[in-house]
């Protein structure tokens, strides 16, 4: 069984998520209007279903994940040398360094078994 915690939404969280929303179902429908006036045909049903599914998929995405439009200001709950599982992946690593930036903390993460280290908010982590 999946369970998802959903993040409480403030103004900030509401207002990000309907514009990236909008931002998605307009980029499909730009996209699929070039390329309808290129092949000589727009079907305007198909236009309207891929946008809707497109947008409906961003909207699913970012309540399970955090916004990078919204400040994050939960302070670093972790250190160097912790290790720590990625959420959406499952993966393992160990912290190489925490960052504090404009949108909140991050963190380097060494994958288990990789020499690279990918950056993660502190919020994707376990």
């Amino acid at each position: 069984m999946c369970t998802t915690t959903i993040p409480t939404a403030t103004g900030d969280t509401v207002a990000a998520l309907i514009d990236r929303v909008a931002r998605t179902f307009g980029q499909v429908v730009a996209a699929t209007i070039v390329a309808g006036i290129a092949w000589g045909d727009i079907r305007w049903a198909d236009l309207l279903v891929q946008a809707t599914v497109a947008a409906l998929g961003t909207l699913l995405i970012d309540l399970t994940s955090t916004l990078p439009e919204v400040p994050n200001d939960v302070p670093a709950p972790l250190e160097r040398a912790h290790h720590v599982t990625v959420r959406l992946t499952s993966q393992g690593g160990t912290i190489s360094y925490t960052e504090q930036r404009d949108d909140g903390w991050h963190c380097g993460v060494q994958l288990d078994g990789s020499d690279l280290v990918t950056m993660y908010r502190t919020n994707d982590l376990t």
